[in-house]
């Protein structure tokens, strides 16, 4: 048996071993892009924070090592084509420039993942780095020898670390992201809150130590969004340019204080402070008061991907929206809240992604008192075409035949933007590429948004089809929309077209075509 693996990084490596302990007797290949296998990128932070002294120690593997198994590693290879109907795929030696083609009895496709990098002013500056790969590993150690500021975007397990390494070397670190607290996907909040709070005493630490140094009489009063400070100092200027570098100020005072001055700071700081645990213990109060809600026959939750998209979501019906999309993919526990807020016998779920569906499978079997439906919606289109065949008086059960066979009606596109130059389906993509993605994959590519999105279009409409739908992102503008709507009217004039703002980002436009 011929076994082929494309990619070989974690899942590749450990593919490999495991099938050559199951199948002694196979030939494996592998074709690897890079020229390396199982690097450890989890680890980068490690070596940042001097934990493990150099990046070689993060390799747990090696060509060398799998050949002693009788594998052969092919690095510097790229995957151009695979035909899964004869079993053969074209393959481009990125050192020779040589393609030829291979053939295979099973094929293990380990891919691995890419960071989505938003496009915007001065992206492509030298000191913007990923942190994926052994390359990047080398940069980033090399190049944060002479920084003194360090932003990383996304607090993830690694964006977390990272911060925490690059403080350890003394580096001024901001973190930035779009949930609300770190490692948001991970982690329940008892948990984030803890680590959130490690970072946070730190800088209070620092920044009252610097305080101590310019002045005395120091107060810190702190909540959780509101950082309240007194200092007696002959040099205020000093003390406000420091604050600066922990956020905005407001309501400042600068004077020649007292101690009875000092004392009403403290004094209104408690006051404070026990104003909000009495409104907090009030609300408490209320929310027992009203009683339990009153529990619906049927209910819907829908992962969306943008404020637009939430107020359509909202409009027809959904009764709790779960914040998701292509970077951040909800848990099995984050369905299992929007459930647990959810009062009705039976609650629809509509993941909207392909990826989301087995998390919302697994929740729908975690949960024992309520009716839980999956509707495998694999695109917002999709969740509002089920939607809006949705008719109250009817059985959960007629509800979702009627769903499940109305979204297998909806064809799907987005337009988004290329990250990497890459050859898929025999398409070559550049770097900034404008990319028109349909349910089966990448069906246009242009230097042109608009033209991208025209020819998707072109090949989702069929003499079949009366209704396009689009959806514009936060990057278009309200104008710029409806200036493409007319313009599908024109090429379209038999079907209806339907603007909306859908508020989503990455993707320029997401399409429904019916």
């Amino acid at each position: 048996m011929k076994i082929v693996v494309v990619g070989c990084t974690h899942a590749g490596t450990a593919s490999v071993v495991n099938l050559k302990e199951l199948y002694p007797e196979s030939d494996i290949t592998i074709y690897e892009k890079n020229d390396n296998i199982s690097f450890l990128s989890c680890g980068i932070a490690l070596n940042v924070g001097k934990v493990i002294e150099d990046t070689e120690s993060l390799f747990y593997n090696s060509p060398e090592n799998l050949a002693k198994l009788g594998v052969v590693t092919n690095m510097k290879h790229e995957v151009l084509d695979i035909d899964f109907e004869n079993k053969t795929l074209k393959v481009k030696n990125l050192i020779t420039e040589e393609v030829f083609e291979d053939n295979y009895d099973k094929l293990v496709l380990t891919l691995g993942s890419w960071p989505i990098v938003p496009r915007f002013e001065g992206g492509d500056l030298d000191n913007i780095l990923l942190c994926k790969n052994h390359d990047h590993a080398v940069e980033i150690i090399e190049k944060s020898k002479t920084a003194k500021n360090v932003v990383i975007i996304g607090a993830g397990y690694i964006g977390v670390e990272l911060v925490e390494a690059f403080e350890m070397q003394g580096k001024k670190v901001t973190l930035i992201d779009a949930e609300e607290r770190i490692m948001a996907k991970y982690l329940d909040k008892e948990f984030t809150d803890i680590a959130e709070k490690e970072f946070t005493d730190k800088n209070e630490a620092e920044f009252k130590a610097y305080l101590e140094s310019i002045g005395d009489s120091i107060v810190c009063v702190a909540d959780d969004d509101i950082v309240k400070i007194h200092v007696h100092t002959n040099d205020p200027g000093l003390a406000i340019q420091k604050a600066l570098t922990y956020g905005q100020l407001s309501r400042m005072k600068i004077d020649n204080m007292r101690e009875e001055h000092q004392e009403k700071l403290i004094k209104d700081a408690e006051k404070l402070a026990q104003q909000q645990k009495e409104e907090e213990e009030e609300a408490k109060k209320q929310a027992e008061q009203e009683g339990p809600v009153e529990e619906k026959d049927m209910a819907f939750i829908s992962v969306s991907i943008g404020e637009g998209i939430n107020e359509i979501f909202r409009s027809l019906g959904v009764d709790e929206i779960i914040e998701g999309g292509q970077t951040m993919n909800p848990s099995t526990e984050d369905i299992l809240e929007a459930i647990e807020k959810v009062h009705a016998k039976s609650i629809f779920i509509l993941p909207n992604n392909k990826n989301i569906i087995l998390a919302a499978n697994q929740a729908a079997t975690l949960v024992k008192e309520k009716h839980v439906i999956v509707i495998p919606t694999k695109t917002v289109p999709q969740g509002i075409a089920a939607l809006i065949n949705y008719i109250p008086e009817n059985t959960p059960q007629e509800n979702e035949a009627a769903m499940k066979a109305e979204i297998e009606n909806v064809k799907s596109g987005q337009v988004t933007y290329a990250v990497r130059d890459t050859i898929i389906n025999e398409k070559e993509i550049k770097r900034g590429d404008y990319m028109g993605i349909g349910d089966s994959g990448i069906i246009s590519v242009s230097k042109d948004r608009d033209e991208t999105l025209k020819e998707m279009l072109s090949k989702l409409v069929d003499e079949d089809s009366a209704l396009i739908s689009l959806y514009y992102g936060d990057e278009i503008t309200e104008e710029e929309a409806e200036k493409v709507g007319a313009e599908l009217s024109e090429l379209y004039p038999d079907l209806d077209v339907e603007v909306n703002y859908g508020g989503q980002p990455v993707y320029y436009y997401v399409i429904s075509v019916e």
